[in-house]
């Protein structure tokens, strides 16, 4: 078998365990394998988050939710996770600050809110579930006319250091760089999305929000 095919696979079942049964140790893995920037890497959507009702699908620990509520709390703010170990980490960290998180227990493909009920959705370094069909119905189901789902799917290393080049070659050998950005505008375009590609470009890394925006069929 193939050392990238086992590798692949360890992956696979160590997310797994890392989503639920140790969901415990996410903050910490993750701010190892980000040299400590995780939480600046998932806030980069922030500037382009602005509307008064945002539903962050996969919210994980929380740190995003959290940082929306502290902008404004008279938002309408939700996070759902297909994870109960993650609703429940999220739901202890948001509530450390003093404020009450609205959180859901639910997967991407049914999400179970009506129509029309938010302006924008969320989502930062998805699994499988944002290359769904079915997920990409249930976006545009639950956002308005106008509305738009913002997704980061990952981070590209570009640092000329020794340890930012040992983590560039870590994320290309375990496939974690994210698919250039053009590889995602003909996916989510055949789902009906007028779709945007916003480069962000930092010191040690960069990365592409894939702006998915609904489509008035008035225009």
């Amino acid at each position: 078998m193939p050392f990238e095919t086992l590798i692949n696979k360890f992956l696979k079942i160590f997310f797994r365990f890392l989503y639920h049964q140790f969901a415990w140790a996410y903050d910490i893995v993750a701010y190892i394998v980000s040299f400590g920037q995780w939480e600046e890497w998932v806030s980069c959507t922030l500037p382009y988050l602005h509307s008064n009702k945002i539903l962050e699908i996969g919210s994980g620990p929380g740190h995003l939710l959290n940082k929306l509520l502290n902008r404004n709390a008279q938002q309408t703010i939700i996070g759902i996770d297909a994870s109960p170990f993650m609703i429940n980490l999220a739901s202890r960290n948001i509530e450390k600050t003093g404020k009450l998180p609205k959180l859901v227990h639910a997967k991407a493909q049914a999400l179970p809110f009506p129509a029309n009920s938010f302006h924008q959705v969320v989502s930062t370094f998805p699994t499988e579930y944002a290359l769904d069909f079915q997920t990409m119905l249930e976006v545009k189901r639950v956002l308005s006319s106008q509305g738009e789902w913002i997704i980061l799917p990952g981070i590209e290393i570009y640092g000329e250091t020794l340890p930012y080049k040992l983590l560039k070659y870590i994320y290309d050998i375990t496939q974690q760089t994210p698919s250039p950005a053009s590889d995602y505008l003909a996916i989510y375009q055949n789902a009906g999305f007028q779709v945007n590609i916003l480069p962000i470009q930092k010191d040690n890394w960069a990365c592409h929000l894939i702006c998915c925006k609904i489509i008035d069929d008035d225009n």
